[in-house]
């Protein structure tokens, strides 16, 4: 079902431009919400999240406005996509200052290019979208994207939030799934203290069940029922 514009819901037209250049890159995402603010649903096409935004433009913060008319979030990865710089943002947690998984980077080559990677600060898009994020009643089979950790108060007084960053990607879904996967395969044989980039299965479109072509459920072994 196609969804009215932002412009039609009575939106301030600045807050309405805001969202209509977000969904121009996420697709999978929808606009929705009541009376007490607008809600844009499925980000990363992703039912177990929302953000949830003020009726008013002015109380936008200058991070979350970048944000939302900057990023796209690719519904396979925990991660944003800057779409103005083509740099990569897997979300991944709050650390100490001194944790060892800061002081990685390295480049990676792969199909003739050489491609940057190293734990950094998180940035501010991603926290400014992360304090508007809110989890949803939906089961989260992508454990919210990571992104809720950023919001935990754990050691708030030092812990840093921290991305994993691939500098220079061209997007194209199929080519960075094979990097990805690529980059995995790499690191877990020659650097097994890095973490894995999670790859989120595609949503199954339609009954998950596997039904067997025969008449009603075997009776007997299954290799004799079907034989």
């Amino acid at each position: 079902m196609t969804q009215p514009p932002p412009g039609s819901l009575g939106l301030q037209p600045e807050l309405s431009a805001i969202i209509t250049m977000f969904l121009d890159h996420n697709p999978e995402a929808s606009l929705g919400g009541d009376t007490s603010s607008p809600v844009i649903d499925r980000p990363w096409g992703d039912p177990s999240l929302a953000i949830r935004l003020p009726w008013d433009v002015a109380l936008i913060s200058e991070s979350l406005r970048d944000a939302l008319t900057n990023l796209y979030l690719p519904q396979r990865f925990s991660a944003v996509y800057h779409v103005d710089t083509r740099d990569l943002e897997f979300i991944y947690n709050k650390v100490s200052p001194d944790n060892p998984y800061r002081s990685r980077s390295f480049a990676f080559a792969f199909r003739s290019q050489n491609y940057s990677c190293a734990f950094a600060d998180a940035s501010q898009r991603l926290l400014a979208l992360a304090e508007a994020i809110f989890p949803t009643n939906a089961m989260p089979y992508t454990d919210w994207r990571n992104i809720m950790n950023l919001r935990l108060n754990i050691m708030a007084d030092v812990a840093v939030p921290t991305s994993f960053w691939i500098r220079n990607v061209a997007w194209d879904e199929p080519s960075v799934l094979e990097l990805a996967r690529n980059l995995n395969f790499y690191t877990t044989f020659y650097d097994l203290g890095t973490p894995r980039i999670i790859i989120h299965e595609p949503p199954v479109v339609g009954p998950a069940a596997l039904f067997i072509g025969c008449d009603g459920f075997p009776r007997e072994h299954y290799w004799e029922a079907i034989r």
